[in-house]
């Protein structure tokens, strides 16, 4: 192999260690690996073919363009800001080819996974118990802090029921232990709408993994992890008790009396809001983000809406902002960003017959969850944030799921393994 594409080939699999690994831990911990696939992208853009030749690369492409017109469509020449989001969509579809070519290890992707749900964890742990904070935030907002801790979480609990049986207790142990860390990091971020989204993502996470692994064994350790998460939350049970008190509380609120000052409350009048701009203007809404911007203050300044809702540039709700500021075109747009890669990852029969062996099917099926886990866990997350009006909401979204398409690759044509060492 050439030296230069040795060096690809690794910087590949370090950037898909890195993203999960990094994302909570540091400040903008989400970018690096992305900023390391980027980079190799650029050096060895003449190896590559920048398009793919294989359907599911086109269509994720697709989709990549779909999402980042949108944001073009933002573009203020007055404020530098932005150019920043379609910049990084663009970037992003040049890192496509390059990992169809050079494949990230799955073994990179599923040590940063469990690293990135520990760490999470610690750091939530850390900011309660050492710096008194009212609600663990990492080094960004609580939601977005929670809510990613959450899906490292679920991933993490995907892959440790896939290998189970396969690992030698101590990868059992490492991976037992970043589930319930990163679950304790979402809880200690107190964000409400995470757990909402496990209705939809833990029974699907289950039904993902339902032929690796015993029920009635898995449920004893399901418990046993839940357990051991509310013992690690105890500390805190009276803050978090609160928390969940106020959500009910605050729903009274506003039904019995329009009080939009409390975060349910404001959610609420968000939405109505949104769908009251949206089919005011049904088709191309009010001209994405300023335009949405200045038809809210006109509302809010007629008295039809609350003056709380000026502290806010984003609905709380992906679909409803979406449809608020680009109409149904911007709605058409969002569904295929969750929908394709759901169709491009999803783990029919058909495809995990394709697998040669148990190792390869392991090993494909942990990819595949994973992608399927990140589309659908946004999907919940989006009920009651619009995540992707946020840096780590693209960044943790768009550059995984590339990582892992180029691993899904891989594995089918090199048949690599996502495999620990096995027990001796």
């Amino acid at each position: 192999m050439h030296r230069l594409d040795t060096f690809l080939q690794r910087g590949a699999s370090l950037g898909a260690l890195a993203m999960p690994a990094l994302a909570l831990c540091l400040p903008s911990g989400y970018s690096y690996g992305a900023a390391v696939l980027l980079l190799c992208a650029l050096v060895g853009w003449r190896r590559y073919p920048i398009w793919p030749s294989d359907t599911h690369g086109r269509w994720l492409m697709g989709a990549i363009v779909a999402m980042g017109f949108l944001w073009f469509l933002d573009i203020d020449t007055q404020r530098v800001s932005s150019f920043e989001m379609p910049a990084k969509y663009t970037f992003a579809l040049l890192c496509v080819g390059f990992v169809a070519t050079f494949p990230p290890s799955p073994r990179a992707w599923i040590a940063g996974v469990l690293v990135g749900a520990s760490a999470s964890g610690l750091v939530a742990f850390v900011q309660m118990a050492a710096f008194a904070s009212k609600r663990a935030h990492g080094f960004t907002n609580e939601i977005q802090f929670g809510n990613l801790s959450l899906l490292l979480g679920t991933m993490a609990l995907a892959i440790a029921l896939i290998h189970w049986r396969r690992w030698p207790w101590r990868w059992r142990l490492v991976a037992a232990t970043a589930t319930v860390l990163g679950c304790l990091g979402s809880l200690l971020s107190q964000s409400r709408g995470g757990w909402l989204a496990l209705v939809l993502v833990l029974p699907l996470c289950l039904w993902l993994v339902r032929d690796h692994f015993n029920v009635k064994r898995s449920l004893g350790a399901m418990a046993a992890g839940v357990v051991l998460l509310a013992l690690a939350a105890w500390p805190f049970q009276a803050t978090l008790s609160e928390r969940f008190a106020e959500a009910g509380n605050e729903i009274h609120a506003y039904q019995t009396a329009g009080d939009a000052n409390t975060s349910v409350g404001q959610r609420l009048a968000h939405w109505r809001l949104a769908w009251d701009m949206g089919t005011d203007q049904p088709l191309l809404g009010w001209g994405g983000k300023t335009g949405y911007e200045k038809e809210k203050i006109r509302r809010v300044e007629a008295g039809a809406y609350p003056p709380v809702l000026l502290n806010f540039t984003h609905a709380h709700n992906e679909l409803l902002d979406a449809f608020a500021k680009r109409g149904l075109v911007g709605v058409a747009g969002l569904v295929l960003f969750y929908a394709i890669p759901l169709w491009i990852f999803w783990p029919t029969r058909r495809r995990m017959a394709r697998c040669a062996g148990e190792q390869a099917h392991v090993a494909e099926l942990s990819v595949r969850s994973c992608a399927v886990l990140l589309s659908a866990s946004y999907v919940g997350f989006g009920w009651t944030q619009a995540f992707f009006s946020h840096n780590s909401g693209n960044m943790f979204y768009l550059f995984p799921l590339i990582a892992l398409y180029g691993m899904l690759q891989g594995l089918r044509v090199r048949g690599q393994s996502a495999q620990p060492p096995e027990r001796r």
